[in-house]
């Protein structure tokens, strides 16, 4: 019995991996300079209400 191979050269991935490298390097290269332009000028002011317990009178039994 003689064997086939029918996987071919292996060449037909080659581009999509080229295109999901580009692809990747593309989306790093954004980050990257997102990051270094400092993401603008953000002036944030957050007011958050003072939380306090409340007054609980407790009296005890017996004696």
């Amino acid at each position: 019995m003689a064997d086939v191979n029918t996987r071919g050269t292996g060449r037909g991935t080659s581009g999509s991996t080229m295109l999901l490298g580009l692809l990747l390097l593309v989306v790093l290269v954004l980050v990257v300079w997102l990051v270094m332009r400092g993401g603008g000028d953000a002036n944030v002011e957050v007011n958050v209400p003072r939380v306090e317990t409340p007054d609980v009178e407790v009296k005890s039994s017996g004696g």
